[in-house]
């Protein structure tokens, strides 16, 4: 890959290789963020360089072809084919292919999978979505990697939050309800938030008759710059029985605090995290204007 022309690709000068362990790490972070890649080729219709207006006649020495186009056209659609996305090449209308990307985001659907047998064996298994419904065009993540959670170590568990903190998007793997409302308590011009937490994404672990689970939970506050104020951080720990355990199953995990707001704090940014397997949720809540109750979904 990396070729775009023949010339290119019978350039003896030009190192040739490939980047399939690459390209597999980056398909497994990006699922793993539930991001949905769409590459847009900003070449535009290609074609054999011999066939530029420049040239007064074609030469057919060597035999033309157009494998190493073709090739990062594929690379391409494997990226986009296995995060759920969708690549767009061979065409000259960008702004066209730019729209149809962001228009895709607008109706989504998340379904929840869950295997019954787990293995963690590492390998990537398939699966995929019907709809009893004719003339739809689906686009979802192609399978799974069967890795089993470890928790992480403390500088990982740093970056990660750090990462979801400075994040310019909200991150939705660690599903996630905030209700707010202005109080003055503990103090004048404070945020009372209500945080509904989905315990599906949870890795609870098994201890004797006990449910056992640890949530962190992140509080930062930035200004319209984008600058973070303050920050504030708890930890829920969740040590249930089998009835406390279904129950939550059931109705969720709900977590009551009221964040003092800084004068200067356009925004706020709820971020949650499973600390089992690093799994991430982040809700970040407008400030400016926010004096009526609200409620944000992730």
């Amino acid at each position: 890959m990396g070729f775009n022309s023949i010339e290119e690709f019978n350039d003896p000068t030009r190192e040739h290789r490939t980047f399939t362990e690459e390209i597999t790490r980056t398909v497994k972070a990006v699922n793993s963020a539930n991001v949905a890649i769409y590459p847009v080729d900003a070449r535009g219709l290609v074609a054999d360089g011999r066939f530029s207006a420049e040239h007064q006649k074609v030469d057919l020495a060597p035999k033309l072809s157009m494998g190493p186009i073709v090739e990062n056209q594929q690379t391409m659609e494997e990226m986009a084919s296995r995060t759920g996305g969708k690549a767009f090449y061979n065409t000259n209308d960008l702004k066209h292919a730019i729209r149809d990307a962001i228009e895709d985001s607008e109706v989504t659907y998340t379904i929840g999978f869950y295997p019954a047998d787990e293995k963690y064996d590492g390998k990537f298994h398939n699966f995929k979505v019907k709809v009893d419904r004719g003339g739809l065009d689906l686009r979802y993540r192609k399978g799974y990697y069967d890795f089993q959670n470890k928790p992480s170590d403390t500088k990982t568990r740093d970056a990660e939050i750090r990462d979801a903190v400075w994040s310019p998007l909200d991150s939705s793997a660690l599903g996630m309800v905030v209700q707010t409302k202005r109080t003055d308590k503990p103090a004048p011009n404070s945020l009372e938030m209500m945080v509904y937490i989905d315990p599906r994404a949870i890795g609870f672990t098994t201890n004797g008759d006990r449910m056992q689970g640890k949530i962190d939970v992140f509080f930062v506050q930035k200004d319209g710059h984008g600058k973070q104020i303050t920050g504030k951080d708890d930890a829920i720990s969740l040590n249930l029985t089998q009835a406390n355990y279904d129950q939550v199953m059931h109705n969720g995990i709900s977590y009551h605090q009221a964040v003092p707001l800084s004068a200067q704090a356009a925004n706020l940014r709820v971020v949650v995290r499973d600390d089992a397997s690093g799994t991430l949720g982040s809700v970040t809540v407008p400030l400016k204007g926010n004096n009526q109750p609200g409620l944000i979904k992730r």
